[in-house]
């Protein structure tokens, strides 16, 4: 997100000191002594240590890739060479195996470039770690045989030494020439050795007398010896100490060797994988100092005689004004860094166009990584300028240096200088600076909405947004703003990590990044509990909804049924708020995707467009592969053109996993660069905040379900009590049986013949696999088969009017026309385009054909109903006379297990003739729950069930029994 700071300044220091005009000018625009500032730590990388040779035996990396990386240095590669990293901790070990990965990669005779520390340090390695390698320069390899000498020649005199820790004895002055006392000169490059001749001409020089000194060695009196003195007691020293090791070669070489391996196993497995430069500087911390301190930009508003130079302006401020005067006042605010320069320049222009035109100002546009931030990008401004505002005396003749910065003359303008104005000096200067951040933050808003930026800066203090939040109930962000303040340090307290209020600051950034980030990620999580509930409870209501709405039919009270028409209408307008609600709620995963679009500029973002669209593409051709179904045998043209397209959606599949894989490798960048710590973060939060302005329509979805599934308990309950009364003891004829099963066939007859409608005009929207091709031969020519049979309805039409010599030339060219087409068409080529395009075709009419298919499944269901009722209604019909004067009643126990008629498990009359049908019809499950009464049965055996009747007899005999 845009970090968001304003600051005015003057010349004076907070001890009271005054800075020189010329000299900020200086530092600011980067300029005479600053002009290298924030290179220096560039410089201490030693980006150009490298060891490189002439013929590569391994494939090189394009961009650099990062081998080796610990506290004591790192090993990376490219296309130069071997590169070594943090030359102030390089150790042995890590100058040792780069030399090794070096050797193995362009074979023993290798060239070493860089600082002349490094190079030296490169060969005392080689040398001590017995490396065997030999360089391209000559004079490199003569001083590495002098350091093996020297080094041989250690070890030499501690064996001899029996095996004592021995320094280089210090040799005697007296027996050495005056040139490089106690020293090993090394030869100069292509130096040629001193002759006798070149000796005796130049001539001896004699040794200097000793000079005293004094030694000061620790816990002891300080004593005054010559030289030769100290030296002897030195050496006596070092051989008194006890017997030590040479050196412990051999398990160092194995440390060194195992890891080279494995580096090289890495680097060879990986060495085609591609890695964006800028994470990899990112990695390195190159970027960092590439960009730190640079000045992008400058540009002023001055005088003539300063001829453009803003150090020549303000050279003469702190020449011309009076002591202790105010010289120059500075401005520096942050800049948007989602925006480039160009539009940088822009907010800044418009910034000073509005508040400093009456004003001589320069300023320069910045870009670094924050000393202290996390690898962030911070571009911002300097403006610096005079205080004195520009008069009409000025505008129309412009005074000298020393007049322009004299004292102002109120009765004769042209004789002072200008006036400083009261902006910056009087009482109410703190609220012109309130004005002048409001503005800053609307420019930059401006430019932000302008360029697509969904991001803005705000200006208030962290403690007014708090108080704003409150105000308007956002409880989250008003607890995600109550944090402590940072205070600002200056440019020079971040380069000593010892400062205390540098430890200070980076433990408060800490402790507010780690809250901030427990307060987004409680925030997120419970969003998605929310969801998952909302989900859950809106699927459990519409099943709800299905089952109540089934009773409608079986509701015969006319008023009974106005209540429950009223009420589903009721509900249905609740069911569709909540889906146009939910379709505008922002949840987690659309949120984090949104904020990175905001962290994207206008090209990356159509790269992403680009890689879903793809993402969706493929997807309906899986979908239409998977519903690819084969004809039968006897269709011989479908078949024939099953066949030709099949392959085609292997081929279109292919071509858009290339595409994707492809999207991905220009968008991989991207994502890494939206991945490193600084830009995750700040897209969490971005999300969060997306997540919340959501809040009120997560409420209003709340609300809806619960009025929605109050509306079902309440209606639910209604009809179970409307059934309850309405069908308790209820008998049925079975002419009453035959009415309401014939009612049923009549309302399920009048759906299937809608639906049937539908299909209808539906079934000409889908495409087969034959009109595809033809379609697609048609596509392929350009719609020349289209006017082919334009023509020829057109000629049918005309025939009979032409003679017959005029209507046989005339269907002989149709005919010619039609071979020329098919012969196009039955190329290589065009087949393959045919059966491309007719691929697509299907591709495109996949979601018509999906829903005709659901609708045909839901047909053909009605039409199994309509059936199965028709033959209960027809078995009811044929036992009706035989039933004639009898009664129906459905047993109580059936009525909550009983499936089948009506939906729902109430005891309505659907689900009741339903029931007594079945048992007619000859079933022996449902004849057990159903009772029939008879004119000459006795009261108490009248209204028994089957099932019933069979348990009294059972009794009975098992009384007789006994």
């Amino acid at each position: 997100m845009p970090n968001y700071h304003f600051r005015i300044k003057s010349d004076k220091r907070p001890n009271g000191k005054q800075t020189s005009a010329h000299t900020h000018c200086e530092y600011i625009q980067r300029e005479g002594r600053y002009a290298e500032l924030g290179n220096k730590e560039l410089e201490s990388l030693s980006y150009n240590n490298l060891i490189t040779g002439k013929y590569p035996i391994e494939n090189l990396p394009e961009s650099e890739l990062l081998l080796y990386s610990s506290p004591y240095g790192k090993i990376l590669v490219d296309k130069s060479g071997v590169r070594f990293m943090r030359q102030s901790t390089l150790s042995e070990e890590t100058i040792a195996m780069g030399i090794e990965i070096a050797r193995k990669i362009y074979g023993d005779e290798l060239e070493l470039k860089g600082r002349s520390r490094f190079v030296s340090k490169a060969m005392a390695t080689a040398v001590k770690l017995e490396v065997p390698v030999t360089w391209s320069d000559e004079y490199q390899n003569k001083v590495m045989a002098i350091m093996k000498e020297d080094y041989e020649n250690g070890e030499r005199d501690f064996r001899e030494a029996g095996g004592k820790y021995i320094r280089r004895r210090i040799a005697d002055p007296r027996k050495q020439t005056g040139r490089g006392r106690g020293k090993r000169d090394f030869p100069e490059p292509h130096a040629k050795l001193d002759t006798l001749e070149a000796l005796a001409k130049r001539g001896f020089s004699l040794p200097k007398l000793p000079q005293c000194h004094m030694v000061r060695p620790e816990g002891r009196n300080q004593l005054l010896l010559s030289r030769d003195e100290n030296n002897h007691l030195l050496n006596k020293c070092r051989e008194s100490t006890a017997h030590l090791r040479w050196y412990s070669l051999r398990a160092r070489r194995r440390a060194i060797d195992k890891t080279v391996n494995d580096i090289m196993v890495n680097f060879q497995k990986n060495n085609d994988a591609v890695y964006a430069s800028s994470h990899v500087q990112y990695i390195n911390r190159e970027s960092i100092f590439k960009k730190r301190g640079g000045c992008l930009y400058t540009a002023n508003h001055l005088p003539r005689w300063a001829e453009g130079n803003a150090k020549k302006f303000f050279q003469a401020a702190d020449r011309f004004e009076r002591i202790n005067g105010e010289r120059y006042k500075e401005m520096e605010f942050s800049l948007p860094n989602e925006l480039g320069l160009e539009e940088n320049k822009k907010i800044v222009e418009e910034f000073v166009q509005k508040h400093l035109q009456d004003f001589y100002y320069a300023y320069a546009i910045h870009d670094k990584i924050g000393a202290m931030s996390d690898g962030e990008r911070q571009p911002h401004v300097h403006i610096m300028f005079s205080p004195r505002e520009i008069d009409e005396v000025e505008r129309q003749q412009e005074r000298p240096p020393k007049l322009f910065f004299s004292r102002a003359n109120t009765k004769n303008p042209e004789k002072g200088g200008c006036a400083k104005s009261w902006k910056w000096n009087s009482a109410d200067r703190q609220k012109y600076l309130m004005r002048l951040r409001k503005d800053c933050a609307r420019i930059q808003n401006e430019a932000l909405e302008k360029n697509g930026v969904n991001l803005r800066v705000d200006h208030r203090t962290i403690k007014a947004q708090r108080e704003e939040a409150l105000a308007n109930g956002n409880y989250w962000l008003a607890d995600l703003l109550n944090k402590v303040p940072e205070k600002y340090l200056g440019p020079v307290d971040p380069l000593n990590d010892d400062n205390q209020r540098v430890q200070k600051l980076k433990s408060l950034r800490v402790s507010n990044h780690q809250r901030e980030q427990s307060i987004i990620s409680r925030l997120m999580i419970q969003d998605g509990i929310d969801k998952d509930t909302m989900e859950e409870k809106s699927q459990d209501m519409k099943q709800r909804q299905e089952v109540i709405f089934a009773y409608e039919p079986d509701i015969e009270d006319a008023d009974e049924r106005a209540y429950f028409t009223e009420e589903k209408q009721k509900i249905q307008e609740m069911e569709k708020d909540m889906v146009a609600v939910y379709g505008i709620t922002i949840w987690a995963p659309k949120a984090v995707e949104m904020a990175s679009l905001d962290a994207m500029t206008t090209e990356e973002k159509e790269l992403w467009q680009d890689l879903k669209s793809y993402g969706r593409e493929k997807k309906e051709w899986e979908i239409l592969k998977n519903r690819m179904v084969e004809p039968p045998g006897d269709d011989v043209e479908a078949l024939e053109a099953y066949l030709k397209i099949c392959p085609e959606i292997d081929k279109e599949l292919d071509k858009i996993n290339l595409k994707i894989h492809q999207a991905a490798a220009e968008i991989r960048p991207v994502f890494e660069r939206l991945n490193l710590p600084h830009n995750k973060a700040s897209i969490l939060k971005r999300a969060a905040f997306y997540v919340n302005d959501n809040r009120l329509a997560k409420t209003e979805i709340r609300k809806l379900q619960r009025n929605m599934d109050s509306k079902l308990k309440s209606l639910d309950k209604h009809i179970k009590d409307y059934f309850a009364v309405r069908q308790k003891n209820r008998e049925y004829s079975v002419e009453e049986v035959a009415s309401i099963l014939n009612a049923n066939i009549a309302r399920q007859v009048t759906a299937e013949k809608r639906l049937a409608k539908e299909l209808y005009h539906m079934r000409k929207r889908v495409i087969s696999y034959p009109r595809a091709i033809e379609m697609a031969k048609n596509n392929y020519v350009q719609g020349a088969f289209k006017q082919l049979r334009a023509d020829k309805r057109e000629l049918k039409k005309r025939e009979d009017k032409l003679s017959p010599e005029d209507r046989n030339s005339a269907w002989q060219e149709i005919d010619r026309r039609e071979q020329e087409l098919e012969a196009r068409c039955s190329t290589a080529v065009g087949r393959s385009k045919i059966e491309a395009i007719a691929a697509g075709i299907l591709r495109k009419n996949a979601p018509i054909a999906k829903e005709y298919n659901m609708l045909s499944a839901k047909h053909r269901a009605l039409k199994d109903s309509i059936i199965q009722i028709k033959y209960q209604s027809q078995r009811v019909e044929a036992r009706a006379p035989l039933e004639q004067g009898n009664k129906f009643r459905v047993a109580p126990s059936a009525q909550s297990s009983s499936s089948g008629g009506g939906g729902g498990s109430l005891p309505t009359p659907s689900r009741d003739a339903d029931l007594i049908s079945k048992a007619l019809s000859g079933g022996a499950k449902e004849a057990q729950l159903v009772a029939r009464s008879k004119p000459d049965e006795p009261d108490d055996w009248k209204w028994l069930s089957e099932a019933e009747k069979d348990d009294l007899r059972n009794d009975m005999a098992t009384i007789d029994r006994y």
